[in-house]
């Protein structure tokens, strides 16, 4: 039985496969790139690094992967805290005309934070949550300019303003 659905999982998910990369008839595009991120309850700048692919069955849709590192925040007298995001996501381009896009955005967070006071004290926890936001894109000579806002809706809610470049390449 555990055969049988393992053998139904796989075929599956090589049906999906296939879909999503079968690129005989257009191009696929995937962009990548980083910026800057504010996190309103962190209170601090991140550096951020992203990816998206664009779907090649439907090219008003994206999927992509994110990853912040807020700047840590030193403590007078010692000790820090430190966060950081991972965030899947996926795009819904609504408006295109000329050089701008305009889009929604919906996906999973994943938050991690850390504490440290001395040798004697520390503590860490994480949060799973949804992002849900729109973003704005400025086609650019050398790739685009993008501008986000998402709100983390999570235990550790936030809102998450980003500013950035993305570089296109077609495969």
């Amino acid at each position: 039985m555990k055969f049988i659905y393992k053998l139904n999982l796989s075929l599956a998910a090589l049906f999906l496969a296939t879909c999503l990369f079968n690129v005989t008839e257009t191009i696929a595009q995937i962009q990548a790139g980083g910026g800057l991120a504010y996190g309103t309850n962190v209170e601090k700048l991140g550096l951020q690094v992203n990816g998206y692919y664009t779907i090649p069955a439907n090219e008003q849709i994206r999927a992509g992967i994110e990853y912040t590192y807020f700047f840590p925040e030193n403590y007078e007298g010692g000790g820090s805290s430190r966060y950081s995001e991972f965030n899947v996501n996926g795009n819904y381009l609504f408006l295109e005309e000329d050089e701008i896009t305009a889009y929604g955005l919906a996906g999973l967070n994943y938050t991690t934070v850390s504490w440290s006071g001395n040798q004697f004290f520390g503590a860490s926890g994480s949060r799973t949550g949804l992002n849900l936001g729109a973003g704005a894109e400025y086609q650019a000579g050398f790739g685009v300019l993008y501008g986000e806002l998402k709100f983390v809706v999570s235990t550790f809610d936030q809102l998450v303003l980003s500013l950035g470049t993305r570089i296109p390449f077609d495969i």
